[in-house]
Protein backbone atom coordinates (compact mmCIF):
# COMPACT_ATOMS: atom_id res chain seq x y z
CA UNK A 1 0.00 0.00 0.00
CA UNK A 2 2.82 2.32 1.27
CA UNK A 3 4.95 1.89 -2.44
CA UNK A 4 1.62 2.61 -3.96
CA UNK A 5 1.00 6.27 -2.42
CA UNK A 6 4.78 6.66 -3.31
CA UNK A 7 4.22 5.91 -6.75
CA UNK A 8 0.84 8.23 -6.30
CA UNK A 9 3.11 10.91 -5.07
CA UNK A 10 5.92 10.74 -8.01
CA UNK A 11 2.57 10.60 -10.90
CA UNK A 12 1.54 13.72 -9.40
CA UNK A 13 4.79 15.38 -9.35
CA UNK A 14 5.25 14.43 -12.69
CA UNK A 15 1.63 15.65 -14.02
CA UNK A 16 2.64 19.49 -12.35
CA UNK A 17 6.37 19.22 -13.73
CA UNK A 18 4.20 18.72 -17.18
CA UNK A 19 1.57 21.19 -16.67
CA UNK A 20 1.92 23.22 -13.50
CA UNK A 21 -1.74 24.24 -14.01
CA UNK A 22 -3.36 21.50 -13.78
CA UNK A 23 -5.83 21.22 -10.92
CA UNK A 24 -4.95 18.00 -8.23
CA UNK A 25 -7.28 17.24 -5.48
CA UNK A 26 -6.14 14.66 -3.38
CA UNK A 27 -9.10 12.40 -1.73
CA UNK A 28 -8.15 9.32 0.29
CA UNK A 29 -10.30 6.66 -0.96
CA UNK A 30 -12.01 4.30 0.77
CA UNK A 31 -13.52 0.96 -1.03
CA UNK A 32 -16.81 -0.48 0.23
CA UNK A 33 -16.62 -4.38 -0.82
CA UNK A 34 -19.58 -5.92 -1.40
CA UNK A 35 -20.27 -9.61 0.51
CA UNK A 36 -18.75 -12.39 -1.25
CA UNK A 37 -16.08 -10.11 -3.46
CA UNK A 38 -12.77 -10.88 -3.94
CA UNK A 39 -12.17 -7.41 -1.80
CA UNK A 40 -14.47 -8.00 1.11
CA UNK A 41 -13.13 -11.51 1.81
CA UNK A 42 -9.63 -9.47 2.04
CA UNK A 43 -10.50 -6.62 4.05
CA UNK A 44 -12.43 -9.57 6.47
CA UNK A 45 -9.08 -11.32 6.81
CA UNK A 46 -7.35 -7.84 7.51
CA UNK A 47 -9.27 -7.61 10.65
CA UNK A 48 -12.08 -4.84 9.27
CA UNK A 49 -15.82 -5.03 9.47
CA UNK A 50 -18.76 -3.46 8.88
CA UNK A 51 -21.29 -2.55 12.04
CA UNK A 52 -23.62 -5.59 12.86
CA UNK A 53 -26.55 -3.30 14.19
CA UNK A 54 -28.58 -0.15 13.36
CA UNK A 55 -26.87 1.56 16.87
CA UNK A 56 -23.23 0.63 15.77
CA UNK A 57 -24.00 2.08 12.21
CA UNK A 58 -24.52 5.87 14.09
CA UNK A 59 -21.19 5.45 16.13
CA UNK A 60 -19.03 8.54 16.06
CA UNK A 61 -16.30 6.53 14.57
CA UNK A 62 -18.45 5.00 11.62
CA UNK A 63 -19.40 8.59 10.65
CA UNK A 64 -16.56 9.37 10.34
CA UNK A 65 -15.05 6.77 8.38
CA UNK A 66 -18.47 6.65 6.34
CA UNK A 67 -17.68 10.83 5.57
CA UNK A 68 -14.00 9.95 4.70
CA UNK A 69 -12.89 12.00 7.97
CA UNK A 70 -11.36 9.34 9.31
CA UNK A 71 -9.71 7.15 6.81
CA UNK A 72 -7.64 4.77 9.05
CA UNK A 73 -8.42 0.96 8.22
CA UNK A 74 -6.16 -2.19 8.79
CA UNK A 75 -5.02 -1.44 5.42
CA UNK A 76 -4.22 2.11 5.42
CA UNK A 77 -1.90 2.90 8.29
CA UNK A 78 -1.42 6.73 10.37
CA UNK A 79 1.71 6.96 8.37
CA UNK A 80 0.98 6.58 4.84
CA UNK A 81 -2.35 9.34 6.23
CA UNK A 82 0.21 11.42 7.32
CA UNK A 83 2.55 10.92 4.01
CA UNK A 84 -0.52 11.73 2.32
CA UNK A 85 -1.89 14.42 4.11
CA UNK A 86 2.28 15.96 4.50
CA UNK A 87 2.99 15.97 0.29
CA UNK A 88 -0.86 17.40 -0.53
CA UNK A 89 -0.17 20.43 2.23
CA UNK A 90 2.93 20.61 0.28
CA UNK A 91 1.62 20.58 -3.26
CA UNK A 92 -1.63 23.29 -2.49
CA UNK A 93 1.21 25.45 -0.90
CA UNK A 94 3.68 25.35 -4.32
CA UNK A 95 0.58 25.60 -6.29
CA UNK A 96 -2.87 27.08 -4.64
CA UNK A 97 -5.64 26.13 -6.23
CA UNK A 98 -7.24 28.52 -8.04
CA UNK A 99 -10.60 28.30 -6.56
CA UNK A 100 -9.06 29.87 -3.42
CA UNK A 101 -9.61 33.66 -4.04
CA UNK A 102 -8.26 34.53 -0.22
CA UNK A 103 -4.44 33.72 -1.21
CA UNK A 104 -3.56 36.08 -4.42
CA UNK A 105 -0.79 38.41 -4.45
CA UNK A 106 2.42 38.41 -2.16
CA UNK A 107 0.98 35.88 -0.30
CA UNK A 108 0.98 33.56 -2.88
CA UNK A 109 4.66 34.22 -3.94
CA UNK A 110 5.35 34.12 -0.32
CA UNK A 111 3.20 30.13 -0.23
CA UNK A 112 4.58 29.28 -3.17
CA UNK A 113 8.36 29.94 -1.99
CA UNK A 114 8.27 28.16 0.78
CA UNK A 115 6.23 25.05 -0.37
CA UNK A 116 8.67 25.26 -3.45
CA UNK A 117 12.11 24.34 -2.41
CA UNK A 118 10.19 21.55 -0.16
CA UNK A 119 8.42 19.96 -3.32
CA UNK A 120 11.59 20.17 -5.58
CA UNK A 121 13.34 18.33 -3.05
CA UNK A 122 10.81 15.92 -2.08
CA UNK A 123 10.67 16.94 1.48
CA UNK A 124 7.12 16.52 2.77
CA UNK A 125 7.63 15.62 6.45
CA UNK A 126 6.64 18.15 9.07
CA UNK A 127 5.38 21.23 7.18
CA UNK A 128 4.15 23.22 9.65
CA UNK A 129 5.69 26.16 7.98
CA UNK A 130 3.07 26.17 5.33
CA UNK A 131 0.38 24.67 7.57
CA UNK A 132 0.97 27.95 9.81
CA UNK A 133 0.45 30.40 6.93
CA UNK A 134 -2.48 28.59 5.70
CA UNK A 135 -4.03 29.21 9.27
CA UNK A 136 -3.10 32.72 9.26
CA UNK A 137 -4.35 33.25 5.53
CA UNK A 138 -7.72 31.19 6.09
CA UNK A 139 -6.85 28.56 3.40
CA UNK A 140 -9.82 26.87 1.70
CA UNK A 141 -9.26 23.18 0.93
CA UNK A 142 -10.18 22.91 -2.65
CA UNK A 143 -12.46 19.60 -1.60
CA UNK A 144 -13.84 21.60 0.84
Amino acid sequence: MYEQILWDINFIREIKIINPEAEIIIYLYSPVPTEGSELYQQIVDAGFSFPLTLEEWIEPSWEKFDLRRNPLTPWLKPYMVDTIQNFETVLNGCYPTVSDFRIKGYKKWILKMVSGYRFKHGWYKFPYEIKVLHKIWKYRQPRN
